[in-house]
């Protein structure tokens, strides 16, 4: 039995500025980097770990098709997140309580972090997503 719509309570991603308070690194359970494997390596949050939803190939590959055409790039970057979760949830979160809580941070559009941070909350985690990403302001 499902609660309607307007009563039901919605899982949605936290945003935030903050990644120094909390367990692991300030309250969460871990940071989260979901960039490309070059990405990460080039740099990342101290304490993070790498769950990239997209291969340094995927990624050249989506921006040059997103170069092109926006739309067919988005298709393509979806179809190509879409696929990289499933594997990270099934690599990463099976044995996961609802009370682990990730932080997720990509680089500073958001886009690779928010898909991510989507799902868990959509499965019933409290998953909160860095804003602006790993950039310094």
């Amino acid at each position: 039995q499902h609660a309607p719509p307007s009563t039901r309570q919605r899982n949605v991603p936290v945003q935030t500025n903050d990644w120094q308070h909390g367990a692991h690194v300030g309250g969460y359970s871990v940071v989260i980097d979901v960039r490309t494997p070059a990405e990460y390596a080039e740099d990342h949050i101290p304490g993070a770990v790498n769950f990239p939803v997209l291969t340094d190939a995927q990624r050249h590959e989506v921006g040059l098709t997103y170069a092109t055409t926006h739309f067919e790039g988005r298709k393509l970057g979806a179809q190509q997140i879409s696929a990289n979760i499933a594997a990270i949830l099934q690599t990463h979160f099976t044995d996961k309580p609802s009370s682990y809580l990730p932080l997720i941070y990509c680089w500073r559009g958001g886009q690779r972090s928010n898909s991510l941070a989507h799902i868990l909350s959509e499965i019933g985690f409290r998953s909160s997503v860095l804003c602006g990403g790993d950039r310094e302001d």
